[in-house]
């Protein structure tokens, strides 16, 4: 979803339809418009030859640095390439943030499953969620569900045991399932998932 508001928080839309704006706004009072995935991904490719031309013109002023060291439009052009890079470095974040999404879009598929897995199994589990607000990008979002909902469904097929050998083995009797997402650093997003079963 993209943010469309003027600077005072109002969209022109709005002041032409009051009716159709308020029904788009979302629980936050947000004015969004939807906007298919794949024209992100054509500005994102855009941006990216925008970056590569960007290379080439700090290779050409500094060329022309060294041949004219002392020529006054050296300096302008070092002034107007700078300015260049700001601004293509702030648009390549903005677009980058137009694809991400919380990691909870996903998440909030499993509790139901677990609740599920664990009456046809006659296990008790409790499943934990952390970072479900970590927002990671979308194209990811999509592939990772199906390969968690394996590996949690492994957890409490194979992983959690009854209650009966919980307490036999000193544990509570309900298990613990924990599905946690954190930023591991700038550009990586580390998912965990661990129960406290006796393992596969």
């Amino acid at each position: 979803l993209l943010r469309a508001t003027k600077p005072g928080g109002v969209s022109s839309e709005d002041e032409r339809f009051p009716e159709a704006a308020a029904h788009a706004k979302g629980a936050e009072g947000v004015q969004t418009i939807r906007v298919v995935s794949e024209k992100i991904d054509q500005i994102m490719d855009l941006v990216g030859e925008l970056v590569m031309g960007r290379s080439m013109m700090v290779r050409l002023v500094s060329d022309l640095e060294a041949r004219y060291p002392r020529e006054e439009l050296v300096g302008n052009f070092q002034l107007a390439n700078a300015f260049v890079e700001r601004s293509l470095s702030e648009l390549q974040r903005s677009v980058m943030s137009v694809r991400m999404v919380p990691v909870g879009r996903v998440f909030k598929r499993f509790p139901r499953m677990v609740r599920d897995l664990s009456r046809i199994s006659g296990k008790e589990i409790r499943l934990d969620m952390r970072g479900e607000d970590t927002e990671i990008d979308k194209a990811l979002v999509d592939m990772i569900g199906e390969p968690l909902l394996h590996i949690i469904r492994n957890a409490v097929d194979h992983g959690i045991e009854r209650p009966s050998e919980r307490e036999g083995a000193g544990k509570p009797r309900k298990g613990r399932i924990t599905l946690s997402v954190a930023h591991a650093d700038g550009n990586t997003a580390e998912i965990k998932v661990a129960d406290d079963g006796g393992g596969i």
